[in-house]
């Protein structure tokens, strides 16, 4: 439970704004108070297994009435840990912040159990740190009925009561987009694409600006926005939408005869260790990054084709962004290697060929994906060396009709 607040309040900490601050050295001729309103930042994010997470950070600038020793509050995700929950006054005052709680309303025997329900989910297991992260964004909402949607906090001030303006920061799980993309060919060399998001909101009866990010706090690359809009907060589901843009595309035929396991690691010698004999036709799309969420793409051709690929099926090569569409049946590779580990080398042979049983010559890519090492060379190619560009080691054939193609390289890594 520590390392999962530890997280929420990194979260909320690296989501706070602060308005007026200037390099060190230059004070502010004034500071600029918040104003009051609400803005939400939602991420969402695709790992390599396909499980999506998403969830949203409420920054909520409120005022409020004090008149005793605590107030309540509205406008808090029923799934929210209310230890995350920061809440604080606005430019300046005494107001301190105590304890918050949800109170049960609910005091029946099945009302409680039902909540010990909960708890024991959150105390079952001790988590790994992304399975931590993960579990503090999907904490399971209360039943209705058993917890109150109010959240009641203790205060203390030396003014007595009186109003103020205050942040109202958490982490609000139920508070989540999905992105569809459509991407259409318009003709051989460019395709247009049209995004739109889907943010399902809360009936809080209020606006909010909104910004959607592809990422979480955290991982691996920071969330880049790639939306924004004011919605009304209704519990219905919002709309946002990007103008749409048209890219540079292109079909390409690419035999990739590796079978990956995606649980292990690119140093591991077996990595690469089967084969496959499937050519896939891919679209490219170049120079594009598309968030998080499936991908509608419609051919024009004869006959058109309608494909939706995944995002844990899509991938990037350097700028480029590739999309998995059908397998080419007239095309059939054969990927055979070995590979020799001496003292700090590893040497990998490979022999790859393709056939073509259509009666049109294709363009096939080879592709061979390279470890990391320190320093990689190609030696004894034939007919020609592969070239290695972004981890990737490819080599463009022309098949002919009825027959078939082959090339030969070994490669070195220096570990």
């Amino acid at each position: 439970m520590r390392g999962r607040l530890r997280f929420a309040s990194s979260v909320l900490a690296a989501m706070a704004v602060c308005p007026g601050c200037t390099p060190r050295g230059n004070p502010p001729d004034r500071i600029a108070t918040p104003v009051e309103g609400m803005s939400i930042m939602v991420y969402a994010s695709t790992s390599g297994s396909g499980v999506e997470s998403t969830f949203g950070v409420v920054d909520d600038r409120r005022w409020i009435e004090v008149t005793g020793s605590s107030i309540t509050l509205d406008r808090i995700d029923p799934a929210a840990p209310l230890p995350s929950l920061v809440i604080e006054p606005i430019g300046g005052g005494d107001l301190r912040i105590g304890t918050c709680v949800r109170e049960r309303i609910d005091p029946s025997a099945e009302g409680l159990q039902r909540l010990f329900e909960i708890r024991g989910h959150e105390r079952s297991r001790v988590p790994t740190f992304d399975e931590d992260r993960q579990s503090l964004f999907d904490h399971p909402a209360a039943p209705v009925g058993v917890l109150s949607p109010l959240v009641r906090c203790s205060v203390t001030s030396r003014r007595g009561s009186g109003r103020h303006l205050v942040r109202v920061l958490h982490v609000a799980p139920a508070i989540r987009y999905r992105t569809q993309h459509e991407v259409t060919t318009s003709d051989a060399d460019h395709a247009t694409i049209t995004t739109r998001f889907a943010l399902a909101t809360p009936a809080w009866s209020t606006r909010a600006t909104v910004a959607l990010f592809d990422g979480l706090p955290g991982g691996g690359e920071p969330p880049h926005e790639v939306a924004h809009g004011t919605v009304v907060l209704d519990g219905g589901t919002a709309v946002l939408t990007i103008p749409p843009r048209t890219v540079g595309a292109k079909l390409r035929r690419v035999f990739d005869g590796a079978v990956r396991d995606r649980d292990m690691q690119a140093t591991d010698p077996a990595w690469g260790k089967e084969s496959r004999r499937a050519v896939w036709v891919w679209l490219e799309l170049e120079g594009t990054m598309l968030a998080s969420g499936p991908v509608r793409v419609h051919l024009e051709g004869e006959p058109p084709r309608d494909v939706v690929v995944s995002s844990i099926d899509r991938e990037r090569l350097g700028k480029t962004t590739r999309l998995p569409l059908w397998v080419d049946d007239a095309l059939h590779g054969v990927r055979r290697h070995s590979i020799e580990r001496l003292a700090r080398r590893l040497v990998q042979r490979f022999q790859l060929s393709v056939s073509n049983a259509s009666d049109a010559p294709r363009e096939v890519w080879i592709e061979e994906r390279l470890r990391p090492a320190r320093r990689r060379e190609v030696t004894r190619a034939w007919p020609s060396k592969p070239v290695l560009t972004d981890d990737v080691a490819r080599t463009k054939l022309v098949v002919p009709a009825g027959g078939t193609e082959r090339i030969n390289f070994t490669i070195t890594y220096e570990l």
